[in-house]
């Protein structure tokens, strides 16, 4: 029904209807103009192709209120499933006019008009029976309008979707009539015969084909007798001459009264099939070669325990010939005899979590050597196959040995200068409490008072020096050696450190709250006594300022990971910037000492299997775990 139709069925009805009402004959002939009027402004909106189907929605809630009685306090909402457009927030208003929206036979939201202010009763509340009428014919017209556009959408996506699984084919394809002529195709023919479209549309799919292939097409795809798609074997030509060698699947396409109308071709390059197939045994050569070439051992083994493949390496390595190798099993090499059978596992190598191991390998002559081992699945011809690399580590021993013997020169270089500085540094110290006695002679004062403030920064930096050497004296033998290993119980060790700085803790009214049960490590006590000084030493420090300061340790485990301890203050706690680099050495606040102290920490920690961390919480918190070390 159109706006003409509604309009005059609306008019009509208000003539034909002889009611008492208080409205004259002039006012409402005013008021089905002013309903022609709606429904006209709404045929233009369903018409007009510049603004959106939201727009459009919303100016049919827009057109109603000019079309009422009353439209300076009439406000619409039109709702359709969860989207709503309205001339005015509608949220707590009384009842007012509504009719629903039906799409196919569904309601999918509803047509409502309201009056912002009391209005005297009419037909149905305070509205006309025409006004009821024309909000039923809007309701009715707004749901063909939906569903009209709903279609077109659906159409409109089919129809993406079909060009968008045309142009997604990496093949030829097109469809054209039983004359040729080229009715559809896709970016492939373009780019294959490089052909623009519209030079494609002015020719036939006969004119891309030598005459033989297009004489075969002909008999086989338009014989009438051929109801499936069949396959053929034809050469395009190109824009520049160029042959294509082409393998077609083609059909025709039949009417309802299945007639051939059109045929479908499908067209594949074989020519780039046969580029890729010779760049596969190129590949293949070039892998043999490579894997060939590699100076690391490579293996190709079954998960249970054949040599499928090696490389020279392996030859080379091992002593044996290639033949050889491929009649031993995985564990034939290893030097540790009682672990030939140990399998592999298989959840490891397949997931990359594997980590490479070193073990010690021997060769046909009976002489072993230390390897790195490491496995990875891969897929060897059709079936699950092990890629075992295995590299010579002999010289990378001989230079960690060598490392290893030049740090203990190097730390032996350390104490001896750290040894040969504490001589000088003492003979400075005694020097300058002599000096600060002499100062305090009778003397004349102002030269007195000088010597006096020299004497103590010599002695102030003396003290630093001192200090300073002897944490890197035990920075530097913090390594684990040479330390003798009891099970030393950690509570003890805390009370020993919290007793020797009782008198500061006392003076500052420090709060100190530490587990009665603080677990036994095996560990060196003088270790474990330096871990939790500088650290309970450090909490010292920066409580100046805090009210009721508070130190508390805690203690849990035993567990696989060992014990686990924290020990956290109520300070300023950690500055942000410092917490990626807190432990290492020489890295220090504004009250720090050496910077040396917690790089001490960390090192001890490390000798017992753990790790520290620190962050802010409240203040500074230190959390760490020791395990067990025997020696």
């Amino acid at each position: 029904m159109g706006a003409d139709e509604n309009a005059s069925e609306i008019a009509g009805d208000g003539r034909s209807r002889e009611r008492g009402t208080s409205l004259s004959d002039a006012r409402r002939l005013v008021e089905r103009i002013k309903e022609l009027e709606c429904l006209y402004a709404i045929a233009d909106l369903v018409e007009n192709q510049a603004i959106s189907f939201e727009e459009m929605l919303q100016g049919i809630a827009a057109s109603l209120p000019p079309a009422f009685q009353y439209p300076d306090i009439t406000a619409a909402r039109l709702r359709l499933d969860a989207k709503v457009f309205e001339t005015a927030p509608l949220d707590r208003l009384p009842p007012g006019l509504s009719a629903p929206l039906k799409v196919r036979e569904m309601e999918r939201g509803r047509l409502d008009v309201f009056y912002l202010g009391g209005r005297p009763a009419a037909d149905e509340g305070p509205f006309l029976y025409e006004e009821r009428r024309l909000l039923d014919a809007v309701a009715e017209r707004v749901g063909r309008v939906v569903e009209r556009h709903e279609a077109q959408e659906t159409l409109a996506a089919q129809q993406a979707f079909m060009n968008e699984l045309f142009d997604a084919l990496n093949d030829v394809l097109f469809v054209v009539d039983l004359e040729g002529r080229m009715v559809r195709w896709n970016r492939m023919v373009n780019e294959l015969a490089g052909y623009t479209d519209d030079e494609i549309a002015r020719m036939t799919a006969w004119d891309f084909f030598d005459p033989d292939s297009v004489e075969r097409g002909k008999q086989t795809l338009l014989d009438p007798s051929h109801a499936k798609s069949e396959r053929l074997d034809a050469v395009m030509r190109t824009r520049e001459g160029r042959r294509v060698d082409m393998e077609f699947t083609g059909a025709v396409l039949r009417n309802s009264l299945g007639q051939v109308v059109k045929v479908c071709g499908i067209g594949r390059d074989v020519t780039a099939r046969r580029r890729v197939e010779e760049a596969v045994r190129k590949s293949e050569e070039k892998f043999r070669t490579m894997f060939n070439n590699v100076g690391d051992a490579i293996f190709v083994i079954s998960p249970d325990g054949p040599v499928l493949d090696a490389n020279q390496a392996a030859v080379e390595r091992y002593g044996y010939t290639h033949g050889e190798l491929l009649r031993m099993r995985h564990g034939d090499f290893r030097a540790d005899s009682h672990l030939l059978l140990e399998p592999p596992d298989m959840d490891a190598i397949a997931t990359n979590e594997e980590p490479p191991r070193e073990t010690v390998h021997k060769r046909k002559d009976g002489t072993e050597f230390p390897v790195e081992r490491l496995r990875r699945l891969i897929e060897y011809e059709g079936q699950p196959a092990i890629l075992a690399v295995v590299r010579d580590i002999t010289e990378r021993k001989k230079t960690e040995e060598e490392l290893r013997m030049l740090n203990t020169e190097l730390e032996g270089f350390a104490h001896t200068v750290s040894h040969d500085l504490r001589g000088p540094l003492a003979v400075i110290l005694l020097a300058s409490e002599a000096f600060t006695d002499f100062a305090a002679s009778p003397e004349e004062k102002g030269a007195r008072e000088q010597m006096l403030k020299m004497a103590r920064v010599i002695h102030r930096n003396v003290d630093r020096a001192k200090s300073l050497v002897t944490d890197l004296m035990t920075l530097a033998q913090a390594d684990g050696s040479g330390e003798e290993t009891d099970l030393i119980d950690i509570g003890q060790v805390v009370a020993s450190v919290l007793e020797e700085r009782a008198a500061e803790i006392a003076e500052r009214d420090i709060e100190v709250d530490m587990d009665a049960d603080m677990g036994q490590v095996i560990s060196s006590s003088t270790q474990i006594y330096q871990l939790f000084s500088n650290l309970i030493g450090n909490a010292l420090k920066h409580f100046d300022g805090i009210e009721n300061p508070r130190i508390q340790l805690t203690h849990t485990g035993p567990d696989n990971a060992g014990h686990h301890y924290v020990l956290r203050d109520n300070g300023p706690g950690i500055p942000d910037e410092m917490l990626e680099t807190l432990f290492e050495p020489f890295v220090k606040g504004d009250k720090g000492g050496t910077g040396i102290g917690l790089a001490i920490v960390a090192k001890i920690v490390n000798i017992y299997g753990g790790c520290i961390r620190a962050s802010n919480d409240g203040g500074a918190v230190f959390s760490f775990n020791l395990r067990d070390v025997v020696t």
